[in-house]
């Protein structure tokens, strides 16, 4: 064999193995991308300013054969009385799907899972607080309507009520929430299943919600076997002066 074919050889067997190593070595695994997002909702947390929005709100509830309808249009004002509590105060009509005749609320009884407490509804995981509670595995790079974004897979260290799983997309630019799609980590007596798929965008250098889809499918044998979904937007940001 000739030098030059050696050398050709030589050559291509260091472009087939090189070549692999520098994609690897410069695909991204969402840590930048991740340091932004907790840098940013610490920044949120510690600059929070008053604020309210318009919701509109569409509801099915479908019992068996029977379906129903409830629309609300509700304005949300959001405001902050200590550094350390939230409070959301609005006008919308409350609907109560089930009340015992004693008047306390339903399904409140202590179960075998109430040591893990309520099931919450905030989208806290990325707060100084909670997010240790967290992993936060890259999935892809992916556009979410026009946005830059990183998708990672959302899973609890501990699963409780408290606590969700699911996809998170995160804006590469500025770290900020764009988009959620989660579930329960784990569901309470009666709760078949939860999905909460939420858009987000940014106003005033806040996160707030735009859209929304909730999903619920409530069975017990025998008892009930309810689905419920809602849709809403969100509009008309403004902020309020102090």
């Amino acid at each position: 064999m000739s030098r030059a074919a050696l050398r050709c050889i030589v050559l291509a067997f260091a472009l087939i193995t090189l070549i692999p190593i520098s994609a690897i070595a410069g695909r991204k695994d969402g840590q930048e991308t991740l340091a932004k997002a907790f840098e940013r909702a610490d920044a949120e947390g510690a600059a929070f300013r008053p604020h309210r929005y318009l919701i509109e709100e569409h509801t099915w509830i479908r019992n068996g054969d029977g379906e129903l309808e409830h629309e609300t249009i509700s304005r949300q004002l959001i405001a902050r009385p200590t550094i350390d509590e939230e409070q959301v105060l609005s006008d919308s009509t409350e609907v109560v799907f089930s009340k015992p005749d004693d008047g306390d609320d339903g399904d409140e009884s202590e179960d075998e899972e109430g040591k893990d407490g309520e099931m919450s509804l905030m989208i806290d995981f990325l707060d100084k607080e909670r997010r240790d509670e967290y992993a936060f595995r890259f999935g892809a790079a992916e556009v979410v309507e026009g946005r830059r974004c990183e998708r990672f897979l959302l899973k609890p260290r501990k699963k409780t009520r408290k606590h969700w799983k699911g996809n998170v997309w995160l804006d590469v630019e500025t770290g900020a929430l764009a988009q959620v799609n989660l579930r329960p980590a784990k569901r309470q007596f009666g709760l078949k299943s939860m999905r909460f798929a939420m858009d987000f965008f940014d106003f005033e250098g806040m996160t707030q919600l735009k859209s929304m889809e909730i999903e619920i499918e409530v069975k017990v044998p025998f008892l009930v076997h309810m689905r419920i979904q809602t849709v809403g937007e969100a509009r008309d940001y403004e902020l309020l002066t102090p």
